[in-house]
Formats: structure tokens, sequence, C-alpha cells
């Protein structure tokens, strides 16, 4: 991926982006918005600064701006309804609000299985009305939205941020933009913490520090796994070998390649490349682990949930 500190475009509606994805696995990264993911099909793993959350299908997780997260799915992965919402979209329509902080969390610890039963219906209500586009669509979309921030706001601890504070974390986000662009530039060769630190005028401890605090991983793990990210590519395209392959991902060496391998999937990299379930191409996606569904696709998803939701029970 190009960059771990993602920015996010509003295509339809000012300050929210609503989408389904199937993720295998999505590298650390963060970003300013809030965002809620709502788990639809598998299990899996998000992996934040909070601590590791564990969801299953009709488990919901909220996670507050700028934290760093990385996404493990089991199997072929686990599909999730994906809701993210501005900082700015509090600030605007509720200007009492413009600087809460909302804590990082799984809902079911604050709401029951019943609140976030209807939670989910309106999600995915808000989600239909999103793709399908129908005339005045986005009055249906923040109405519900603003039913769901309601509840949040009712529900899920919050506290409100001072503007010395919001001005810091812009600081250290675009001090972690150029930090993660230098390594996005010299991964393949030799990026080097000193070199980094020496350019944005601080000790290589301190940046290390501030790496680590806002990644949850130390310089050199983000740079073995960006390292690993290319490896997956170049052996999705089948046409090197694997000792090629590890020069060109910027490795020393293939036992490196194929200890990182191991870390990050428990199977070497021949082993990989045999396993299709571990590559899933995803022209729509942000890594070669994830895959964003197209308007059809997403539909079709959320109708298949909604009938089996009304079969059974949404577990919490």
């Amino acid at each position: 991926m190009a960059d771990e500190i993602e920015y996010i475009a509003y295509p339809k509606i000012k300050h929210v982006k609503l989408f389904l994805d199937r993720v295998k696995y999505r590298n650390k990264h963060f970003h300013r918005d809030i965002e809620l993911g709502f788990l639809m099909k598998g299990k899996g793993v998000f992996e934040t600064g909070e601590g590791n959350f564990e969801l299953q299908p009709g488990d919901a997780i909220l996670l507050r701006s700028n934290e760093s997260h990385s996404i493990s799915g089991d199997g072929d992965g686990m599909l999730c309804l994906f809701i993210q919402l501005s900082t700015h979209f509090l600030r605007d329509y509720v200007p009492s609000l413009r600087n809460e902080d909302f804590e990082t969390c799984l809902l079911s610890r604050y709401f029951d299985a019943e609140s976030l039963k209807n939670l989910l219906k309106t999600a995915l209500f808000c989600v239909k009305s999103y793709i399908v586009g129908e005339p005045q669509f986005e009055f249906d979309v923040l109405s519900g939205l603003s039913a769901i921030a309601a509840e949040l706001l009712r529900k899920v601890p919050h506290h409100s941020v001072s503007e010395g504070a919001i001005r810091r974390q812009r600081q250290n986000a675009e001090r972690m933009n150029r930090i993660i662009a230098s390594i996005d530039e010299h991964y393949l060769g030799a990026a080097r913490l000193e070199d980094i630190a020496e350019k944005e005028g601080i000790t290589a401890t301190h940046l290390s520090h501030v790496f680590s605090s806002t990644m949850g991983m130390s310089f050199q793990d983000y740079l073995s796994f960006r390292r690993l990210e290319e490896a997956v590519r170049l052996i999705g395209q089948g046409n090197m070998t694997l000792l090629e392959i590890s020069f060109a991902a910027g490795f020393s060496d293939q036992k490196y390649m194929t200890k990182m391998f191991r870390k990050r999937f428990g199977c070497s990299p021949k082993e990989f490349a045999a396993n299709p379930r571990l590559y899933v191409p995803a022209p729509k996606g942000k890594s070669p682990l994830e895959h964003i569904y197209g308007d059809d696709e997403a539909l079709d998803a959320i109708a298949s949930f909604e009938c089996a939701l009304t079969c059974a029970p949404v577990r919490v």
C-alpha cells in the first residue's frame, strides 16, 4: 500500500463514506475519521493501540479518530460494513460537539443485543441508500447516520479535546505522513531511522518513540511488513523466483523474508504462493488481501445478510 496514513475522500456525501470490504489482512494504518465497522460474515481481529478486539458476525467496533489499527480476518477474510465519518461531521452539524473524542471499543460493551441489532439495521439502511443513490438519498443516509451518532453519544464514553491537543494531533499526523512517505520511497533499499530523524530535526530515539506510539509497532517491524507487502505483490505476478523476490522487495536475504512470512501468515513463501486462498486479488482494494465490494456485489451481500438476520439472532 502506498500510504499508511489514509486520507479519505467523500465521493457522494460531505464528511461521509460507506462501503463493504472483505479483509484477509489490512496493514497498520490510521486516519482522522471516526470509523464504525459492522462484521457481517467471518471473524477476525482489529489490532489497535487500545488493545486487540476479536469480532464475530453481528459484532461492531468503533475506532476513534487517529486510532492506529490493522485488521486480520480468518479463512477467506471477514466481510465488514464500514462507516467512515469525518471529524467535521459532528463539528458542522452540532458545533457544541466539535472537539468530542470517542473511546475505541466493541459496541457490545455499551449496547444490549436488541439495541445493537437495531443499530446494525440502521447501518444497512444507510449503506443501501448510499449505494442505490435514488433522488434525495442524502437525506435518508444523513438521517440514519444522525440516529447512529446520537446513540453513540448517549452510550459510548467520550470527552472534549482541547484546541491545543487537536493542533498537536494534526502536527503529529503531518510528521508521520512525512516519515511514512520517506519509508515508502526507500523501503526497497536502505531506509534508516537515523536518516529520517535527521531530516525531521529530532533524535532517532524520539522518532522511534513517536513512531511506536502512533503505529503500535516499531520502525523496523513496520519496514519489514512494508517489504512483506511488496513480496506478496511480486509473488502474485508469478514470474520471479523467491530469491529474486526477496532482494526486489528489499529484504537482506531470502531467509529473513521467510521469517517474516511465517510471522505474518504462519507459512513459508512457497506455501503462500501455492495457496490461492492466501492471495486474493483486489483491484478495487488497498492491498492484495483486501477487496472493496462494487455496488452490485455489495447489494447482493446485504440482501443475503438481511435474510439471515431475520432468521437468527445477532450474536453480541
